[in-house]
């Protein structure tokens, strides 16, 4: 039993990693300024609902991530080879097929808070398809 723990934990860790992959380069750039700027101009300054705020723009950038290497691998190989498709974390079809999941996430996360909410994440999950 705590053999197949241990690997469910290792197997966990592997997926958890490769998520962080797809985003760890576009903290500095996307993440921190845009929670900067939410909190200065945030009528509120709840922890939950900033909490809310990051979870819902990493997914985001996380889904918006995988559709973007998925489709410039050929530029990751030399560039960031890092990344989990050039480095040979997740197939291309894999990564596709987890981008389409991820706007089903994204969409269902952002239905939690209002119209407007779901109008913005349709526009920013289903717009970028490079297809």
């Amino acid at each position: 039993m705590s053999r197949s723990i241990a690997t469910t934990l290792r197997y966990a860790l592997r997926y958890f990693e490769t998520a962080w992959l797809f985003t760890r380069s576009d903290f500095k750039t996307t993440i921190f300024p845009v929670m900067i700027f939410a909190t200065i101009v945030s009528p509120r300054h709840n922890p939950l609902g900033l909490s809310c705020a990051l979870c819902w723009l990493w997914f985001h950038l996380f889904q918006f991530n995988t559709s973007n290497q998925s489709y410039s691998a050929h530029e990751d190989i030399l560039n960031k080879p890092w990344r989990p498709v050039p480095s040979g974390r997740i197939s291309m079809k894999d990564c596709r097929t987890l981008r389409w999941g991820l706007m089903v996430v994204c969409l269902g996360f952002s239905s939690l808070f209002s119209l407007n909410v779901v109008i913005t994440s349709g526009v920013y999950t289903v717009a970028p398809d490079h297809a």
